[in-house]
């Protein structure tokens, strides 16, 4: 029973820190999306208004816009792309074998006790058996084997009762 708990605690804590750790990833990825949309809302702030300005005397107007928001698009594309090409840290892995060795303990633990289950309720059978021919023929259930002792020990009871 032992290593069962011993199991689960380590399947508990390796559970427990895999959650942490793709907690901290996420809030990682999270924190540079929020990032790449707050530089994406400085850009149409700042930097349209003053492409746009420059760009009006050798684009037009229209062409200008076009130039500022295309170069807002991809400064916004980049920023997310990156924030979504990070990778899972190397920890991640160490922790998912802990879980998956505990798991696997578990698992043969659970079939070890199955078969304990079933060796006794085969014994348990066996012996309501043995009861219900007992109870049917009480003598004809005794073996030979078992009746010479039976028999010494109730000649010795009666000796001991003459004395």
């Amino acid at each position: 029973m032992k290593p069962i708990v011993t199991n689960m605690r380590i399947l508990w804590r390796a559970e427990r820190m895999r959650a942490e750790a793709q907690l901290r990833d996420t809030t990682q990825k999270m924190s540079l999306l929020a990032l790449a949309a707050l530089v994406g809302v400085f850009a149409l702030g700042m930097l349209n208004v003053a492409a746009f300005f420059a760009l009006v005397p050798s684009q037009g107007s229209s062409m200008a816009a076009f130039w500022v928001a295309a170069a807002d698009i991809v400064l916004a594309l980049a920023l997310v792309a990156l924030a979504l090409s990070r990778r899972s840290r190397p920890e991640m892995e160490l922790i998912e074998e802990v879980r998956d060795n505990a798991l696997a303990n578990l698992e043969e633990e659970a079939a070890a006790i199955q078969a304990q289950i079933a060796d006794a309720r085969r014994e348990i059978a066996g012996l309501a058996r043995s009861v219900k021919s007992f109870s049917r023929d009480p003598l004809g259930a005794l073996s030979p084997t078992m009746l010479l002792p039976l028999l010494k020990t109730v000649v010795g009871f009666l000796k001991d009762a003459r004395k």
